[in-house]
């Protein structure tokens, strides 16, 4: 049995990895549980002893045991193994990696310890023997995420960003819901953005692609009056390029611009006719400003071009109620409520809408039913808020998130 037991600091913040229980093939076999201690080789005793003693973290009995196991046996392998761990708990990172480089030496395929010996260089600031040492782990344990994980953390350091992201990318695969994957993920996919970006100011800084990299970024951070500038600047360079002004519509929709919204859009259904998001789009805000009339036509040919748009079966069903159009409406409600992948904001205020429709056709128990959905929707809203909201306080006080891959 070898235990891993490595605390390891990540920035200013330190994250445990404990790992109990992985089962190694020894050949002299340790002695089974009842077996009298008397027939146990006298290495086999301090084996078990260490491990039992490094689980209760009693670590500087685990180390005096463990430094008999490699006395009495010196080319076990994982006795060094336990004692560079057992030494990593103590705080003793310079030694405990040139035990696990003498377990390494002895058995370079032991499970565990290329990935250890890496996290130790690591701590040390010995990067590029740390990649060395990693790579070897992701080799021989390509399930791994903690390998690739840890081979992505090296790589963004040494400024490696493409590599850092096909690394934690394959974290990220094997362990989906790690949030220290999730996190370094996303640092080395920044990172790499941000390369690449730089790159395009040095080769073509007049570019109106960099103006549309830079709102990108503004509606990233939440900054929609400065992308909108930043539209506003790429258009003027290429004034007839698809989705330009689209982007910009939907930030001075947001902003409630309703006036230049319209114009956007109207800009971009004219450069491209069959844009079905577009045409939605400005049927939506003609439904704003009070004309359903001439929002029906375009949410029609909306879903002719691309079906399945509950986004336009909504703003539908919304122009069809201000027209009076009580069935219709109920049908297009009723299709976006129900579209699978639905997002919960339309679904509850279709059901919403329905409610009032169901009244205005005195359908009394379609009604209940309706409102009932509503109040389900919202209650599921509200507690999702909540548990944002709980999320973000727990952040501002240092608690840490639940990591089911990191404890």
């Amino acid at each position: 049995m070898t235990i891993f037991h490595v605390r390891f600091a990540l920035g200013s913040r330190e994250v445990r990895a404990t790992v109990f229980g992985m089962i190694l093939a020894i050949s002299a076999g340790l002695p089974v549980r009842g077996q009298a201690p008397s027939k146990a080789r006298e290495w086999e005793l301090h084996f078990q002893r260490g491990t039992q003693e490094f689980q209760a973290a009693q670590f500087i009995e685990a180390e005096k045991d463990f430094r008999e196991v490699v006395r009495l046996r010196p080319l076990f392998a994982p006795g060094y193994l336990n004692l560079g761990l057992t030494l990593d708990s103590e705080q003793k990172p310079e030694e405990s990696v040139q035990m696990l480089e003498r377990a390494i030496k002895l058995n370079p395929n032991l499970r565990g310890a290329q990935l250890f010996a890496g996290i130790g260089e690591y701590k040390r600031g010995r990067y590029a023997e740390a990649s060395e040492h990693l790579k070897k782990a992701a080799a021989t344990s390509p399930k791994d995420p903690q390998a690739w994980m840890w081979l992505g953390v090296v790589d963004l350091v040494l400024g490696r960003s493409q590599e850092a992201a096909a690394a934690l990318d394959k974290a990220a695969e094997l362990d989906p819901k790690n949030v220290d994957v999730m996190y370094h993920r996303g640092r080395a996919h920044m990172e790499l953005s941000k390369n690449i970006y730089e790159n395009m100011l040095k080769s073509a800084p007049g570019s109106w692609r960099i103006h549309q990299v830079l709102a990108q970024s503004y509606d990233e951070q939440g900054n929609t009056t400065q992308a909108v500038l930043e539209y506003n600047r790429a258009i003027q360079i290429v004034p007839h390029e698809g989705g330009l002004h689209e982007s910009l519509g939907d930030d001075e929709w947001e902003l409630n611009n309703l006036d230049n919204a319209r114009a956007a859009y109207e800009q971009e259904t004219a450069i491209d006719p069959d844009n079905a998001s577009a045409i939605y789009k400005l049927g939506a805000i003609l439904v704003e400003q009070s004309h359903p009339d001439q929002a029906i036509p375009l949410f029609r040919r909306a879903l002719a071009l691309k079906s399945g748009m509950y986004q336009a079966n909504f703003w539908l069903g919304r122009a069809e109620q201000a027209q009076d159009l009580n069935q219709e409406a109920v049908n297009d409600f009723l299709t976006a409520a129900s579209y699978p992948g639905v997002d919960a904001s339309t679904a509850e205020t279709a059901w919403y809408h329905l409610a009032q429709l169901y009244r205005r056709l005195n359908r009394k128990e379609d009604e209940r039913a309706a409102m009932l959905k509503f109040r389900e929707l919202r209650a599921e809203s509200d507690a999702a808020k909540s548990h944002r909201l709980n999320e973000k306080k727990n952040s501002q006080l240092g608690h840490e998130p639940e990591s089911t891959g990191v404890q």
